[in-house]
């Protein structure tokens, strides 16, 4: 394995009392330092990079579910549409950032060029070689407009990745989220520690610097990632310039007593309606399967759909042949 991975200390652990006590008072913190970057105009992009089934995706759940949805986006990023193929590799990314004082989560991100797309061998060397000097200087102009970047890598050991594999097939309600890509990327695990290693050493930069985090522990791994954002934020915050607030003159209010007596949709609802914990949890995590094997299903039509857009620009008789490839 490669050296600066090798010494990472992935049994770092923190125990129950002591995060029951520390993360609750992060959350509250992020939640303050979103609503002072909206106020001051700061843009935050947080990338989430890193193994499959390390954690990326519960961590997110855990970052986004207490910050004001109204200006937080999570942008999960898949492989790159036909439309999107057709364009620089970072455009697709551009329409996406944070607008100033808002928040973007990507999981995972631009970094794809250097890792997936690299070890997979889907586009050329010079390709990707190109990419960590374009991936630099996009960054660079992102932060030389004000965005804090903050990026992460979940790192998890080999080992660990297949464990949790297999436990994750063992899942009634988790089981279609590994697939045989999975398993076959898994085979690639030092393929991709390599590249990871030069993705590194390439981007890791003062204004969007990388910050490995040990995740085999779950409540380590939450910690880490909330202070490292937190620090990173509230350090923007003490470097942005105060501007005076602008005074707000408020509107004027006209009164019309035949409104006020009409009924609205507002009082017909019934507020005494409630569910049991029990009951709550069920049906919560019955509609949370429901809604990723749905977005699984689009994703998959979406993929279908371009597939289908492609044959249709070739001959009959190259059309018929790769159908029959696919179907054999």
């Amino acid at each position: 394995m490669p050296a600066m991975l090798e010494t990472l200390d992935l049994d770092k652990r923190i125990d129950k009392d002591a995060y029951d006590k520390s993360f609750p008072e992060l959350r509250d913190k992020l939640r303050d330092l979103q609503r002072r970057c909206f106020d001051a105009k700061v843009p935050v992009a947080v990338v989430f990079e890193g193994w499959d089934a390390a954690g990326k995706g519960e961590t997110i759940g855990k970052l986004v579910e207490r910050l004001d949805p109204r200006g937080v986006k999570v942008h999960p990023i898949t492989a790159p549409l036909e439309e999107e193929r057709l364009r620089p590799f970072l455009w697709r990314f551009w329409t996406k950032i944070p607008a100033r004082g808002e928040v973007a989560v990507f999981d995972r991100s631009w970094y794809g060029r250097v890792m997936v797309e690299r070890v997979d061998k889907l586009i050329k060397p010079e390709q990707w070689r190109s990419a960590y000097n374009e991936i630099a200087q996009f960054e660079r102009m992102l932060s030389d407009d004000g965005m804090v970047i903050v990026k992460f890598w979940l790192h998890i050991s080999e080992k660990e990745q297949k464990k949790r594999f297999k436990e994750i097939e063992k899942s009634k309600y988790d089981k279609w989220r590994v697939t045989k890509e999975d398993w076959e990327n898994h085979k690639l695990y030092g393929d991709y520690a390599r590249a990871a290693e030069e993705m590194f050493e390439r981007t890791n930069t003062a204004y969007a610097p990388w910050t490995i985090v040990e995740a085999t522990d779950k409540r380590y791994r939450l910690i880490k990632v909330f202070k490292t954002l937190a620090d990173a934020m509230q350090t923007a915050l003490a470097a942005k310039t105060e501007q005076p607030t602008p005074k707000r003159v408020p509107r004027a209010s006209v009164t019309v007593q035949a409104l006020k007596e009409m009924e609205t949709v507002l009082d017909k609802v019934d507020l005494t309606k409630s569910l049991k914990r029990k009951e709550y949890e069920e049906q919560l995590k019955e509609y949370q399967v429901r809604l990723r094997e749905l977005d699984d299903r689009v994703r998959a039509a979406e993929r279908d759909a371009n597939l289908e857009a492609f044959l249709a620009t070739l001959p009959d008789g190259d059309r018929t042949l790769l159908r029959e490839r696919g179907s054999g």
